[in-house]
């Protein structure tokens, strides 16, 4: 069955039932502005075990930068209510290709993470978002030794038009922001590699076992908020894409959370959207409201490439701006992660 074939069963069938069972803790509702107590990166998506992948040099790396603070995609209309196409035969398609990976000695994910906000009037200002860089491999049998690198990328305005604004603000090179109810100073400047010796202690053994129980995989998946919310398609998909990115699995047990994915309910179809890097792709979608006291809705995009549906990305996308991100557009990408490469390598540990 081709792409178009896909989208055409998935635009046509009805939308799967099943059950979502909330559990207590956060994974992430509030993922742009929970803190990162590693480092200064308060502005990163906390991860659920180990991600990240490095480029060659600084100059690719500024490039990338450059390419990811792209003008927001065009392919949705965040403002109106959420078009509901079910995905499911985009995920249990994800489930046959993951089912038939192979496997290597190390568990890589190249990650470029991205943040936007706000600065300046809500009636005017800019946005800027600053981007950093993980490089992580994570051996399989324990007898290798596990690494990861991360370096910050700097700060850029997002969009052509918000580089205008910078400029008519008159260039600054760095920036104060209100980041989880403290000020973050913001600069233009990135970093260079460093080791990073906090590296997570990854569950997949745990997640392996969990991927043979149907009940406890739902279960996994669903991870509420917290424990008053009742968890839903945003709970599941985030969850969802952290494991299968960040987490070493076999094959079979990445099959498994696909196609449990696949049974949630209120997971959108976007036909056509782009990454933050521009790259086209599949999306995944669910709507969500940050629970930070902004009042800010966005919509939680999943992207996956149109011919391997492996995951290359995910994004949070502004549908109504409250609070701090006031000033935001309808569309505006609050957080970014592009996901260069994840998968299973034989390959030796190196910095991109």
């Amino acid at each position: 069955m081709d792409d178009l074939q896909m989208l055409q069963l998935a635009l046509t069938e009805n939308e799967p039932s099943a059950d979502v069972v909330a559990d207590g803790r956060e994974r992430l509702r509030n993922a742009h502005r929970k803190p990162d107590t590693r480092r200064s990166r308060a502005w990163l998506r906390p991860r659920v075990g180990f991600a990240g992948l490095g480029l060659t040099a600084v100059a690719a790396a500024a490039a990338l930068v450059v390419g990811l603070a792209g003008p927001p995609t065009p392919s949705r209309t965040p403002t109106g209510p959420p078009r509901v196409f079910p995905a499911r035969a985009i995920l249990l398609t994800a489930a046959e290709k993951a089912a038939q990976e192979p496997i290597g000695r190390y568990w890589r994910t190249h990650t470029i993470d991205g943040q936007a906000y706000h600065v300046g009037p809500a009636g005017g200002g800019y946005q800027i978002a600053p981007f950093a860089e993980t490089d992580e491999w994570h051996s399989r049998t324990g007898r290798d030794k596990s690494v990861m690198w991360e370096r910050e990328l700097g700060t850029r305005p997002v969009t052509p038009s918000d580089r205008e604004a910078w400029k008519r603000a008159g260039s600054p090179s760095h920036w104060t922001v209100p980041s989880n109810d403290v000020m973050r100073r913001l600069t233009a400047a990135g970093g260079q590699w460093q080791p990073d010796h906090d590296t997570p202690v990854q569950n997949s053994a745990e997640m392996e076992k969990i991927a043979t129980d149907p009940a406890k995989l739902r279960k996994q998946l669903a991870v509420a908020a917290d424990p008053t919310a009742v968890a839903g398609a945003f709970d599941s998909l985030f969850n969802g894409q952290s494991i299968l990115t960040e987490i070493p699995l076999s094959p079979k047990a990445r099959a498994a959370f696909f196609r449990t994915l696949a049974e949630v309910p209120g997971i959108r179809l976007l036909p056509h959207v782009q990454d933050a890097r521009g790259r086209d792709g599949i999306g995944l979608a669910a709507r969500s409201t940050m629970r930070d006291g902004s009042g800010t809705v966005y919509d939680y995009e999943v992207i996956l490439d149109p011919k391997t549906y492996q995951i290359i990305g995910d994004q949070n996308v502004v549908v109504q701006a409250g609070g701090v991100d006031k000033g935001m557009r309808p569309g505006t990408v609050l957080h970014s992660t592009v996901v260069l490469f994840a998968g299973w390598t034989n390959e030796t540990p190196h910095r991109g």
